[in-house]
């Protein structure tokens, strides 16, 4: 939605309409009637600033060890819904002057319009419209009266169907209404008609409204500006707070918050009535607190609840929301009292619309939150008569919830609140119930935060009571489900001197992830000293899960005892000496390779050790255990195919790339797994056998005879590219190496069995052809 060139003026940052600044200045502080009672609406006007600051900011906070969560407070929705009273004056309906059949419909309709039958005379100016179109100079104003029309059809269907403004047939009663005022209105706009000019701006903002009701932002926008380009020409300025509200609700659709925020302190500037300055305040916090800037938020709508004292007028919601805001910046005793001030706003209201209700419910929680917050701070301070005052005022406060606000998701939480509360001072034969409870609770479609902390109470009621196994087993489950809790580090003390058994446990099991989550949550407060045998687990389960340079600290407590052991240790040394790059890691990597390779182990190809393997290959240290993995990747291929193109292969290249001397020995291994796998391997894995067929002749180089050779005793292979060009190439290399009787038997074979348009073929026949003496070539001229 771009703005016209007739706004573009007031969307531009003059002083004359708004100031945004970065940041406070200085003197610049916001009146807060939680501690000053308010202040004069001049004085708000003169001091106010806004900040400029629209981004996205977390939801919650961290201002209490106690775990909270942001409850379901919502900013509310703006409604901006058309004004049905349009047209009901006779200066907003006027009477048409003239002669003709063309005024006559007009007139005659006027007068079923005040006799209020609507229908009538729409259809009376509906024939005027169809009879006479533009031909007279009163069509414009015809086209206002047919909208307004509708627009009364509109408000007697709405009445009749209980008020629903979304009803399918009312919205297209209400499009018939924007469509016939937006060609008197807009489209016409260039035929003058004096008459009508005095309900231009009411017209315009009806016509926003419909459009804003139904969804329609940009003609809102479009009409919105309209209007306000009317009253600049015209010099008025009714209903221009409206016009600016309409388009910043279309700019926070479209969440164009700086430019919306523009324009509601424009509005504030110009048309400073305390009551529309105290919404458009409102509103502008409404922004901050969506995008979770709760300070931001909080000035806002400081600067509102001000305004709205002066005026009387009463907006909770706003103050819930205000409140909310203090309690996420850590102000819990400013949370409260606005949480209280909200809570009577909303009783005194006559009517309260059920939408704001629940906001009641989840303030009086809130407040109890407070209470509880403000517990840790005092605890955490060692105010011990303070503690003891804020704990009655918290069991107090979430009993107020439990009570007035029954079967609600807030009472169920304040209950489980309440539980973790009194279980440390409950009698023996209360516990129970409360147990039984708090472990329902954590079994419920509660918030996960609220399920983690009705369990962490119950563990807690075992821990402090219980010494037992079966504690320490409640410790257990709780750990596992929660490996990160900060609630777990309550219960180390009870459980201290069993938690490294759990750990052993832990290491035993198959996913090896939750015994390095439980040691890693647990391990500062817990696991201070660790037994041999469990720090020998956890470099098996850090090996195991590569994260090597984390098993570093207990490779010293960790001996094998197995082939396993020593092919992991093996991982840890190449990995460790990949990272750190020195000369004592490398040493020992090469005495345990050699170790490792003199006892000619057969290794098993499960998974496990597959993967061990290959993370050795991958590593530095490849060339000092190539020996052996060679000899496993052929007797593991040996077995299973698919090792032949993988490991067999990687190790037949590394070894070639890696060894100083390319031994005839080496070569004749890689000439025959070419001539065992190459053939069936064209078929099945063409890439693998190009490999090999490319290894092959990168070993061959040293020993070129050898490679050509083997050429003659292929003759029976598929003559698939590129297998005719290296017969070609080995042919090549036998005649420059003057082998002419091995060359010629592979031009004849070339030349009998490819196509005699290949460029092997061709080539290998001019070989073939016996040389003609020069004389013969002289004489035959």
């Amino acid at each position: 939605m771009k703005p016209s060139p007739a706004r573009a003026e007031t969307l531009q940052y003059k002083p004359t309409f708004f100031l945004l600044v970065l940041t406070l200045m200085p003197g610049a502080t916001q009146p807060d009637p939680l501690k000053t009672g308010g202040s004069s609406f001049e004085d708000t006007m003169r001091r106010y600033s806004i900040i400029a600051d629209f981004s996205q900011k977390e939801p919650e906070r961290p201002v209490s060890p106690q775990v909270f969560w942001k409850y379901p407070f919502k900013a509310p929705t703006t409604e901006i819904l058309p004004d049905l009273t349009l047209g009901l004056s006779t200066q907003e309906l006027p009477v048409t002057l003239g002669e003709g059949r063309a005024i006559e419909h007009m007139n005659r309709g006027r007068t079923y319009f005040f006799a209020g039958d609507y229908d009538e005379a729409r259809k009376s100016w509906l024939t005027g419209r169809s009879r006479f179109g533009t031909e007279y100079p009163f069509h414009r104003r015809n086209d206002y009266f047919i909208g307004l029309a509708f627009l009364q059809l509109a408000g007697k269907m709405r009445l009749q169907i209980g008020g629903n403004w979304q009803d399918a047939e009312l919205r297209r009663v209400f499009a018939n209404a924007a469509t016939f005022l937006s060609w008197a209105l807009i489209k016409k706009k260039d035929f003058k008609d004096p008459d009508l000019d005095f309900v231009i701006p009411k017209a315009l903002l009806t016509l926003a409204s419909i459009y804003y009701t139904y969804d329609r932002l940009s003609g809102a926008y479009a009409v919105a500006e309209e209007g306000l380009h009317f009253l600049l020409e015209s010099g008025r300025k009714d209903y221009r707070f409206r016009f600016h509200k309409i388009l910043a609700e279309a700019l926070i659709r479209n969440h164009s918050y700086l430019r919306a925020v523009q324009e509601l302190d424009t509005a504030i500037r110009q048309d400073p009535l305390p009551e529309d300055v105290g919404e458009a305040f409102g509103r502008i916090g409404d922004i901050y607190f969506d995008l979770n800037n709760y300070e931001l938020a909080e000035d806002m709508y400081g600067l509102s609840v001000a305004i709205n004292k002066i005026t009387k007028k009463k907006d909770p919601v706003r103050t819930f929301l205000r409140a909310e805001s203090l309690f996420w910046m850590g102000k819990f005793s400013d949370a409260q009292k606005a949480f209280w001030y909200a809570l009577e706003e909303l009783n005194t209201l006559p009517n309260p619309s059920p939408y704001i209700k629940p906001y009641a419910t989840w303030g009086a929680l809130r407040i109890a939150d407070a209470y509880l917050a403000r517990m840790q701070e005092a605890q955490d301070k060692k105010q011990a008569s303070e503690l003891a005052e804020l704990t009655n005022e918290s069991l107090l406060a979430y009993n107020r919830v439990i009570h007035e606000y029954r079967n609600t998701e807030a009472s169920k939480i304040a209950k489980v609140r309440l539980d973790c509360l009194e279980l440390p001072n409950f009698e023996i034969k209360n516990i129970d119930h409360s147990r039984l409870e708090l472990a329902n609770s954590k079994k419920s479609d509660l918030p996960a935060p609220l399920r983690e902390i009705a369990w962490a109470c119950e563990v807690s009621s075992y821990t402090q009571r219980e010494k037992t196994p079966a504690m320490v087993a409640r410790v257990k489950e709780f750990a596992t489900t929660y490996p990160a809790s900060q609630f777990s580090n309550a219960f180390v003390e009870p459980v201290r001197s069993m938690q490294a058994s759990y750990l052993e446990d832990y290491l035993k099991e198959p996913d090896q992830h939750k015994a390095i989550a439980y040691f890693e949550t647990n391990h500062a407060t817990v696991f201070t000293k660790l037994s041999k045998q469990a720090a020998a687990g956890l470099f098996r389960a850090y090996v195991d899960t590569l994260q090597s340079k984390k098993a570093a600290p207990f490779y010293t407590a960790f001996k094998p005892e197995n082939v396993e052991d020593t092919l992991r240790r093996l991982v840890f040394v190449s990995e460790i000496y990949e990272s750190e790059k020195t000369p004592a890691w490398q040493h020992l990597g090469e005495s345990l390779s050699q170790e490792f390779s003199s006892q000619n182990v057969r290794l098993i190809a499960d998974e496990k050790t597959i993967a061990y393997v290959y993370r050795i290959l991958r590593s530095p240290l490849i060339f000092a255990n190539l020996a052996w993995i060679h000899r496993t990747a052929k007797q593991w291929a040996e077995k299973d195919s698919r090792f032949d193109c993988d490991m067999l292969y990687l190790t037949l290249s590394r070894s070639f790339d890696t060894r100083p001397q390319k031994t005839l020995k080496h070569f004749h291994e890689i000439q025959a797994i070419v001539d065992a796998k190459v053939p069936s391997l064209m078929k099945s894995d063409r890439k693998c056998a190009l490999d090999y067929l490319e290894l092959e002749q990168k070993a061959g180089e040293a020993f070129p005879k050898a490679y050509a050779e083997k050429w003659l005793k292929r003759t029976a292979w598929t003559l698939d590219k590129p297998i005719p060009e290296m017969f070609w190439l080995a042919s090549e290399t036998l005649a420059d190496l003057d082998e002419e009787e091995s060359a010629a038997k592979i031009w004849k074979f070339l030349s009998e069995k490819l196509p005699p348009e290949s460029p092997e073929a061709k080539l290998s026949t001019i070989h073939l052809k016996p040389a003609i003496p020069e004389t013969e070539k002289f004489w035959s001229q």
